[in-house]
Parts: C-alpha cells; sequence; structure tokens
C-alpha cells in the first residue's frame, strides 16, 4: 500500500471520499436516477431536428438580429448579432436559418456530471446527459442542443450557477431570422481536429470497506472536438474546379432578395410582380441550384403568386368601375356591391394575430395578456391590457394592430394595442396578413425536384 503524504491526515482523504458519495446520492435524489445511470430523464427533450443542407453558405447580418436557442420565437434568446456579422448557415426550418454558434455562444452542461481536468479548462462527462443552450440575454437554459456519452470530453469557459459553461460541441446549433441574413459565399466544412489527451486524474485514497465510486478513465475516448467548427473558405467564391457556380447562384439569389425587398415597399398596384415571379421560377427551376437558396427561392414564389392574384382582382375592379363610369348607368345596388367586393379583396394588415388568452404576467398594474397559436396554445406574442376591449375578445382569434417592441423589463415582444378586432382564421395568409402569425398558420410551401428535366 502507498503511504499517504504525511501532511494529508488520514481523515481527511476519507472526509473527501465520503463528501463524494453524499453528493452523487443528493444528485440521486433530485433527479430520481440511480448513481451512475442516465440523466436524460431529468432534462428537457430536444427540439425537433432541422436537417443540414448539402452545401453551407457564408451570410451577413443585413440587420440587427436576435440568435434564439431554437427555430422560433417561442424559444429564448440567446445573444445579440448585430448588421455586418457574419454566420455559417447550415440549415433551413421555413423562415429561420440554422447557423453555427457565433462567436462569444456557449452551452450548459451540469457540473456533477462533469469531472474537470489539470487547470480546469477540459472535463470528461461521467453520465449520458443532454447539453442546453446558454443565454447571454437571461436565464433560460431549458433548450437542448446535443446529447453528450459518458467519456466524451467537453472545454470548460465558465461557471453558472450548477452548469459548466462550455464550448458548444460539434453538432450544437442556434437559429436565426431568414430576412436579417444576406447570402455571400458557399464555404468548405473542414474536418474536426483531433483532441489533445487528457491528464489522468488520481484517485483518493479509498476507507476501509467503502466502495471507491471514482470514475476511472483507461483510454482517451475518440470524439469530435468541442471546439472544431465547419472551416470557412476566404472572402473568394469557391475555385471554379470544385464549385464552378455556387458563389454566382448565390449572387444572384442576393440580387433577387433586394428586389423583393424593394418593390415591397411599393402599393401593390406599382410592384412589377409577374416580371420578379417569373424570374424566381426560373431560379428555381435551375439545376444545381443550393438546396437552401432553392427553398428560399420556393417560399418567394409562393408569396408573390398570391401578390399576382391578388393584384389582377384589383385591376379587373377597377377595369369594371371605368366601364361603368363610362356609361354613366352605375345603381347605387351595383356600387354597393363593388364597394362589398373590394372590401372582400382588401388585405386586412395587423401587428399580430392569435388566439387571446390571459397571462399571469403584470407591470405596474396593468395587465398583459397573450397571443397564442390556435393548434399549440404557445405564447407568439404579449399585448398590454391598456385597450378594455381587450378583455371582452379573450378566447377569440383576433388581429391587435398598434406598435411592438421589445420591453426591456419582460424581454418579451409587447403589442400596444391601437385596434383589436375578431377576424376570420381562415382567412389568414390570403386577405389577413400580421408580422407575428402563429408558427401552425405559415404557409405549407411543398418543395419542388432541382433535377435536369
Amino acid at each position: 500500500m502507498t503511504a499517504r503524504p504525511a501532511s494529508v491526515p488520514a481523515f481527511a482523504t476519507g472526509y473527501r471520499t465520503i463528501r463524494r458519495l453524499a453528493l452523487l446520492a443528493a444528485v440521486s435524489l433530485v433527479i430520481g436516477a440511480p448513481i451512475g445511470g442516465s440523466v436524460l430523464q431529468a432534462q428537457e427533450a430536444a427540439m425537433p431536428e432541422v436537417k443540414n443542407a448539402a452545401q453551407p453558405f457564408r451570410g451577413q447580418i443585413t440587420t440587427p438580429s436576435l440568435v434564439r436557442a431554437g427555430p422560433g420565437t417561442n424559444y429564448y434568446e440567446t445573444m445579440k448579432l448585430q448588421a455586418g456579422s457574419e454566420v455559417i448557415v447550415v440549415g433551413i426550418a421555413k423562415d429561420w436559418l440554422k447557423i453555427v454558434p457565433p462567436e462569444g455562444s456557449f452551452s450548459l452542461v451540469p457540473k456533477a456530471f462533469v469531472n474537470a481536468h489539470g487547470s480546469g479548462k477540459q472535463g470528461t462527462v461521467t453520465n449520458q446527459l443532454l447539453v442546453k443552450a446558454g443565454s447571454s440575454l437571461g436565464n433560460n437554459k431549458w433548450a437542448a442542443q446535443l446529447k453528450l456519452e459518458p467519456n466524451d470530453r467537453v472545454a470548460i469557459i465558465g461557471e453558472e450557477d450548477e452548469y459548466f459553461k462550455i464550448t458548444p460541441p460539434e453538432g450544437c446549433y442556434l437559429f436565426v431570422q431568414k430576412d436579417g441574413v444576406k447570402p455571400l459565399a458557399a464555404v468548405a466544412v473542414g474536418k474536426p481536429a483531433e483532441p489533445a489527451p487528457l491528464p489522468q486524474p488520481t484517485p483518493p485514497a479509498a476507507l476501509p470497506g467503502v466502495a471507491d465510486t471514482t470514475p476511472k478513465i483507461t483510454e482517451t475516448p475518440s470524439v469530435p472536438s468541442p471546439t472544431s467548427r465547419p472551416a470557412v473558405a476566404s472572402g473568394e467564391p469557391a475555385a471554379p474546379s470544385t464549385q464552378p457556380s455556387v458563389a454566382s447562384m448565390l449572387t444572384e439569389l442576393q440580387n433577387l432578395e433586394t428586389e423583393f425587398t424593394d418593390i415591397s415597399k411599393l402599393p401593390l398596384a406599382e410592384q412589377n410582380v409577374a416580371d420578379l415571379l417569373a424570374r424566381y421560377q426560373a431560379y428555381a427551376a435551375k439545376p444545381g441550384v443550393p438546396e437552401m437558396a432553392k427553398r428560399i427561392a420556393d417560399v418567394r414564389v409562393s408569396t408573390l403568386g398570391v401578390r399576382s392574384e391578388t393584384k389582377e382582382q384589383f385591376a379587373e375592379l377597377l377595369k369594371r368601375q371605368q366601364e361603368m363610369a363610362e356609361r354613366n348607368k352605375v345603381g347605387v345596388a351595383e356600387r354597393e356591391e363593388l364597394l362589398e367586393r373590394i372590401k372582400a379583396t382588401d388585405i386586412q394588415v395587423y401587428a399580430a394575430v392569435g388566439t387571446l388568452r390571459t397571462s399571469s404576467l403584470q407591470i405596474s398594474r396593468t395587465p398583459l395578456y397573450r397571443l397564442t397559436d390556435p393548434e399549440t396554445g404557445r405564447t407568439v406574442v404579449y399585448v398590454w391590457g391598456t385597450d378594455p376591449k381587450v378583455a371582452e375578445l379573450v378566447g377569440q382569434f383576433v388581429g391587435v394592430k398598434g406598435p411592438m417592441q421589445t420591453d426591456a423589463r419582460l424581454n418579451l415582444k409587447v403589442v400596444t394595442p391601437s385596434g383589436t378586432e375578431v377576424v376570420d382564421v381562415a382567412k389568414v395568409n390570403t386577405s389577413v396578413a400580421a408580422e407575428i402569425v402563429p408558427p401552425s398558420l405559415l404557409p405549407k410551401t411543398p418543395t419542388a425536384s432541382t433535377g435536369q428535366q
């Protein structure tokens, strides 16, 4: 038996071992799992899977944007990116882009199931667990990003309560809204670097009659490096010998997106919808278009198609008005019928739509209400209860007009209502439009084939 140093009393080593056993037992009681077993049952379930695209690309943030833990406003904000920042886009989910965690991002893992090594900058996972998305804008930590197995390694960069802050491991992703990102160029995905071997921890001396539960590391596990990232190509487009057309296709999409933004600022009657629609359709049909670029084009084709139909209906109404004015035979009944038709085709625009529900939140004695998804019940935005009419519409599907901003006290989007009215949920995306629409009511756009004819 190896002699214990004279400077360390025998009872001290035994005390540390007993404390370790007590800590493991306490954690077992809290999470309802046996010591050494899986801790996944005590954690949140992972978010819906968003598949990676075949060709990642580098994008530039065009307006200050919030990064979120998942693909929707119901996921919490993790950080804020300023205009001009660049991100690596690896996937798309409707109006959200799946990105590699930007510089300054971090993830969280429970301290109780990670053994820190050396200077405390590296750690080894002792139990199966879920990595949570960390936030520099709040205390939320429920969105799961990735599952780690025993002996996986992590890079520790700090602490937060009972969690270690770690560099997001390979396979962790965050999300930004698609409209705030301009495609720049395709990127190449680099091979993850091999991790450096960890120092072997020295196990404490065991007490007589007490089993030693210290995890033993017998070999260096082969896992991806927690700090590896896709290798971004330089600012130049990809070489013609490997990707001869990806850069030019992304540039073409960028030009189309700029024109779409410009014409959207004009009245519908002045928008050259037909020409832009035809060019988006031609772009989507080209062979070799990157998957994510094609999906963006398909969404624009659907949007412009609705605008084109509305514009044609409006033009037809104007034509009929002119003909009736020239004949000077417009009667009262015909005039009323025409006004009703114009009203039926008019697009009502709101700040947000959803099922109105009460909320337990209250600021300065002013109540808050929630607009929720009618299918899932999830909150999409909050509404100040400053309009007495709001309380009368609880439980109904309504549209709310008025300015919307992020309240600094709540870190939530809140609408100050200037008007609230019941709307027909079936007219959403046709004659009813809103800045915020519940996820279950967003248009379901089929993905067309990109192969050659």
